[in-house]
């Protein structure tokens, strides 16, 4: 399971039909589909489509290991969801390691899955609500100093957080909080009667 965002390490030791590790491949590709439309991952322009142009990517090997990841300038060390142009919140992917060319390769082809959102968006909007990479804006006050709107961002990260502009949208956030309170009456104008998070 990933956050919304987040980079899923990509990784697959290939078998030789003895069990044995097969080192000096380079034809273990991967492909990508998605569950909520049965689309496919285009490694060319990073959009799910019916018919991708570049409908797999080649996985490099790590030393002389027989162990193969995805490994590219747009996917460092792993799948990065954030580069997705055409996402949908809270999927599933399916990861399809294949052999394209040889024959040699005994544990291929073979899938595997991967959540993103969900759970671990949750969490993450549970420690922004704490502060962590959090952003308020949009603050408004009366005339005794008490601040009585705001709006609150959470981000995935502390370099989206560290990103966000004043008054910002479609920054990267994961959720968004409108702050609304009404203050005492005077002389007590500076003290919070009421205070509302209402989430957007």
């Amino acid at each position: 399971m990933l956050k919304t965002g987040g980079i899923e390490p990509v990784r697959i030791l290939v078998l030789d039909k003895g069990g044995v590790p097969l080192s000096g491949k380079s034809d273990i590709k991967i492909s990508i589909q998605r569950a909520s439309d049965d689309l496919f991952f285009d490694w060319n322009d990073e959009t799910f489509k019916a018919s991708p142009a570049q409908g797999t990517q080649t996985l490099i090997e790590v030393g002389t290991s027989g162990e193969y990841k995805l490994n590219t300038v747009q996917h460092v060390n792993g799948f990065n969801t954030s580069r997705i142009t055409n996402s949908v919140s809270d999927d599933t992917y399916y990861f399809r390691f294949m052999q394209d060319g040889g024959y040699d390769a005994g544990n291929l082809p073979v899938m595997s899955e991967l959540q993103v959102g969900r759970m671990a968006d949750d969490v993450t909007l549970i420690l922004g609500l704490v502060q962590n990479n959090f952003v308020l804006d949009r603050t408004t006050y009366n005339t005794a100093g008490l601040m009585v709107s705001g709006r609150i961002r959470i981000f995935s990260t502390a370099a989206a957080a560290a990103a966000a502009t004043d008054n910002g949208t479609g920054e990267g956030e994961l959720a968004a909080f409108n702050i609304t309170s009404v203050a005492e009456n005077a002389p007590y104008d500076a003290l919070p009667k009421m205070y509302k998070v209402v989430k957007e």
